[in-house]
């Protein structure tokens, strides 16, 4: 039986891959750092009142 030809990805395009995928990472880690300190602010400048959002 003859093995099958699959198409391999070459280096470039998987460092290339990799490269998105880490800017997209990081962007979605700052969006949530900046949610998150954006709803501590809020916090500090209500008084630190106990409401809890779910």
């Amino acid at each position: 039986m003859k093995p099958v030809k699959t198409k391999s990805i070459s280096r470039t395009e998987a460092t290339n891959q990799r490269n998105q995928v880490a800017v997209i990472s990081a962007l979605l880690f700052l969006i949530a750092a900046l949610l998150s300190l954006y709803v501590a602010w809020r916090d500090l400048r209500s008084g630190g009142s106990s409401e809890v959002f779910i």
